[in-house]
């Protein structure tokens, strides 16, 4: 609504989602079943345009991923040859040093796609059940169970 972090709260009606802006004096708030109702019936149909009966789609590999696997495996033998004594400190720690730089500049262009795994697919979503939301759903009550502002039953408080 405002583009800030929504908060949900108990009404008379039901439920209701609020959000306000930080440092404005303005707070928005929408009637939570209507909006439950609307996102309910988005999700649906976007679900009814997508294939959802095949394998999960393979992610596609970034075109620095490679490289990014091969690094450690060549620190890994420049270290090894070191310790073995066919190569020298003054040659091997500088080699390291480039390739753990190269390292770090490769994982910071990586998108952020390419480290999570695309699914189009049922796969994805196992407990979708395709049939409308149920009307009159509750919604847990905070501090699990409890009233706010109320100590449990049967103890004392102070």
């Amino acid at each position: 609504m405002c583009g800030s972090r929504m908060t949900g709260s108990r009404t008379k009606q039901g439920h209701a989602y609020a959000c306000s802006v930080e440092g404005q004096d303005h707070r928005l708030t929408i009637a939570g079943r209507q909006t439950d109702d609307l996102l309910t019936l988005l999700v649906e149909q976007r679900l009814a345009h997508v294939d959802l009966s095949g394998e999960p789609a393979a992610p596609q590999e970034w075109d620095g991923e490679a490289r990014l696997r091969a690094i450690p495996r060549q620190i890994k033998e420049l270290m090894a040859a070191f310790g073995g004594g066919v190569l020298s400190g003054a040659i091997v720690f500088p080699q390291v040093q480039a390739l753990e730089a190269e390292q770090a500049a490769l994982e910071r262009d990586r998108p952020r796609a390419a480290t999570r795994p695309s699914v189009a697919s049922a796969y994805a979503f196992p407990t979708l059940d395709p049939r409308p939301a149920p009307r009159g759903r509750r919604l847990p009550r905070r501090g699990g169970g409890r009233r706010p502002g109320r100590a449990p039953r049967g103890r004392r408080t102070g």
